[in-house]
């Protein structure tokens, strides 16, 4: 413990917001007669917005961090450009040499920063399927996040029409082809859909009705 009291480290505050003006360099606490202060160097991530590709290239993991950042920011209404930021910061990722865990622990942040919409999401995993195929790395844990919804999604769906055709089957008979395509292909809303007009449906095209 006595060591502990006398080591050294160094402090750095890292700010990410938005106001270029911010910049503090300092914190103070005054109580009771005691003042208390602190000085500290920052760092503003905003200063390093005009660097995006240089950050891209540069082999220091906090230099992606900082482009993911920034490519956040600047896409914030821009969804395509944030697809085609964060497909270039995961191959950058796998073009470094780092281990398994170092590629995971950095895409992670990435992945959390650049969130995308679920159809842009899955153009993003095909992509990812294509690099992995090509490096023989298969890390991201995106792409088993986007499986694992995928699986959970055709249960769900498998479950909703296997339960519909037995309740068609017990009102109406056994269903016709034309029934079993429509509950194969039938989105989870849909055979939600059909399950509520199957209550008062008196024929099985009432049941299917738009």
């Amino acid at each position: 413990m006595a060591r502990r009291l006398w080591e050294t480290g160094e402090d750095l505050v890292v700010l990410a917001d938005d106001r270029p003006q911010w910049r503090p360099d300092h914190y103070e606490r005054q109580l009771w007669g005691c003042d208390l202060t602190l000085t500290f160097p920052a760092v503003k991530l905003l200063d390093d917005q005009g660097r995006l590709a240089e950050l891209e290239a540069d082999p220091n993991p906090f230099a992606l961090a900082t482009a993911a950042h920034l490519l956040a920011r600047a896409t914030r209404k821009d969804s395509q450009g944030r697809l085609a930021g964060k497909l270039t910061l995961t191959r950058r990722l796998y073009q470094r040499g780092w281990t398994k865990p170092e590629v995971l622990d950095l895409y992670e942040f990435i992945d959390w920063l650049l969130t995308l919409p679920e159809a842009l999401e899955d153009a993003f995993l095909d992509e990812i399927h294509e690099l992995e195929a090509s490096t023989n790395m298969r890390y991201i844990t995106s792409a088993e996040r986007i499986g694992m919804r995928r699986g959970h999604e055709q249960g769900m769906q498998q479950g909703m029409a296997l339960t519909l055709h037995r309740l068609l089957r017990r009102r109406f008979g056994e269903p016709p082809a034309w029934v079993e395509a429509k509950l194969r292909e039938g989105t989870p809303p849909q055979l939600e859909q059909w399950a509520d007009q199957l209550l008062d449906a008196e024929t099985l095209e009432a049941v299917f009705k738009e």
